[in-house]
């Protein structure tokens, strides 16, 4: 993270949260299982926006001098 400016770090933060929230109220693979439904119907969505914002934060790096 060291390569990375402060808006590269936000959006790896948030995208990561996003990634972490999708997996663990996902009916399939997540850890719980008991979620109402409007929270399951949004975790693949959360996942999807995850991991573009892990791969977007890439292209926000400090730049060399």
């Amino acid at each position: 993270m060291k390569k990375h400016n402060v808006f590269g770090k936000i959006i790896f933060w948030l995208g990561f949260f996003l990634f972490i929230l999708g997996v663990s109220v996902n009916g399939t693979v997540g850890i719980v299982k008991d979620a109402p439904d409007i929270v399951s119907y949004y975790s693949l969505p959360a996942l999807i926006v995850g991991v573009l914002l892990l791969l977007i934060s890439n292209g926000f790096k400090k730049e060399e001098h």
